[in-house]
């Protein structure tokens, strides 16, 4: 049974005939050995579980043998150690999750489920739930109607005011589950309600279980992003989304700070601070954005309005990096305020924090902002765009030391915009998020209106 377990983290099977003709008759040794015990009613039943029976449909699918993977599961005994259980369940729709993504088919997904349901000895746990929601989300729309069903039914979670308790208490891993299925589905009201129906306590979870936790944060705040961008567009006034991130991230910070133990494991990350800068970047709320920066930095903005010198922050905890994305959503902010002054204020918050390197080397580690290249060119569209906007040079620098670095930072932006311009299609990667903002623009605005994909690197996007 151990060596069958043992054979599932065979990487690749090209040219292993042998071992998979061996890895077969393993596994009709363990099915005699199973069948024999049950015959003589041998006390070595109570010992045997399924697992290897798990563990050869993972081999049948990394082999390619669909076919053989659901002959087998289909002649399962109804009990005993070789009968399907939720582990099974588990591992069949993973299995068909990549098979059907392969395809573009998921009838054999919905049909599993149909099944699971109407089975009298399995039960649905939160592992066979999350595998279920997981393949569904990958679908198209009939899936994600059903997917969304299926948590509403089994977990109370549901597009009313209201949630009720449903048959499986929510774990992390199920939320995020969720939350990625509402994001894929661009369902992202459900997104964060039901991220605050958890927060609130309003709904069963697991006990002793840390709900939310930091990925699941991550989707309330990506979702955020762009109910952000459609609230601005859709009333021409930045919505309530900024604030209810900046929200989220400082519920993080008190639950990180309650306990010195347990907390740790909510203490917000450059992710959370990159998504929180995006949605205010998105939302155009210059405000909300000064704020969210002192929260996650020390550093206050407001410091920057005149030609003071801003005082640097007590040291904090927290350490979050002033990147290049971050830079590059403080600039565009800006610019989308349409104000001289506040434009004048990013001038000299970019002429303060890229004193060293005004397009820095550091690159998000995660993915839906990765793309350090696609941002630096974004930073030197807004350098240029903010240079244009100043007009009054004497009235934005402290000295002419700043006004020269600046134009030093002028003349790197002109060289990155003609490096970015230079590069073929498709070698600077669109970040999920910038690629997702243009298609609800695209949405938005009709056939007439289309914006064009972000400068001329959409071809090939990083998700």
């Amino acid at each position: 049974m151990t060596i069958l377990s043992g054979l599932v983290n065979v990487k690749s099977w090209e040219g292993h005939t042998r071992r998979l003709e061996m890895t077969k008759q393993l596994y009709q040794d363990f099915v005699a050995l199973v069948e024999s015990a049950q015959e003589s009613y041998s006390s070595d039943l109570k010992s045997m579980h399924n697992g290897p029976v798990n563990a050869y449909l993972k081999v049948l699918a990394s082999t390619g043998q669909y076919d053989q993977m659901h002959t087998v599961f289909n002649t399962l005994p109804s009990t005993g150690p070789l009968a399907a259980n939720e582990h099974t369940y588990t591992t069949v729709f993973q299995i068909l999750s990549e098979n059907a993504a392969k395809r573009g088919d998921f009838a054999d997904v919905r049909f599993l489920w149909r099944r699971l349901t109407s089975s009298k000895t399995v039960s649905v746990d939160s592992h066979v739930l999350r595998a279920a929601i997981s393949a569904l989300s990958r679908g198209r729309r009939e899936d994600h109607e059903l997917a969304l069903e299926i948590v509403r039914t089994h977990t109370g979670l549901d597009s009313s005011a209201k949630s009720r308790n449903g048959s499986i208490p929510i774990t992390a891993q199920l939320l995020q589950t969720i939350l990625e299925l509402c994001n894929r589905t661009q369902n992202y009201k459900d997104c964060v309600k039901w991220l605050q129906v958890v927060m609130d306590k309003r709904i069963a979870v697991e006990e002793e279980a840390h709900v939310p936790d930091r990925a699941n944060i991550s989707q309330g705040l990506l979702a955020y992003v762009f109910l952000a961008y459609q609230s601005y567009w859709k009333a021409r006034v930045p919505g309530s989304e900024p604030p209810q991130a900046l929200s989220l991230v400082s519920y993080m910070i008190e639950k990180a700070e309650a306990d010195q133990i347990t907390g740790k494991a909510m203490e917000p990350t450059q992710q959370h601070f990159e998504l929180l800068m995006a949605v205010c970047t998105h939302g155009y709320d210059w405000a909300t954005l000064e704020m969210a920066f002192s929260l996650c930095t020390g550093w206050d903005l407001t410091a920057f309005r005149g030609l003071q010198q801003p005082s640097s922050p007590a040291l904090k905890k927290r350490e979050f990096k002033i990147n290049t994305p971050v830079l590059s959503f403080v600039a565009r902010a800006a610019i989308r305020t349409k104000d001289p002054e506040i434009a004048a204020q990013a001038v000299r918050i970019l002429a303060f924090f890229l004193r060293s390197n005004p397009y820095d080397r550091f690159e998000p580690l995660y993915d839906y902002l990765k793309s350090h290249r696609y941002y630096k060119n974004e930073m030197a569209s807004a350098v240029l765009m903010l240079d244009k906007m100043v007009k009054d040079r004497k009235r934005v620098f402290r000295d002419e030391e700043e006004e020269r670095r600046w134009q030093v930072y002028v003349t790197s932006a002109l060289s990155a915009r003609k490096e970015a311009v230079e590069a073929e299609e498709g070698e600077i990667p669109v970040p999920f998020v910038e690629k997702r903002i243009t298609e609800l623009w695209n949405n938005r605005a009709g056939p007439r209106k289309q914006r064009p994909p972000p400068k001329q690197h959409a071809a090939k996007t990083k998700q």
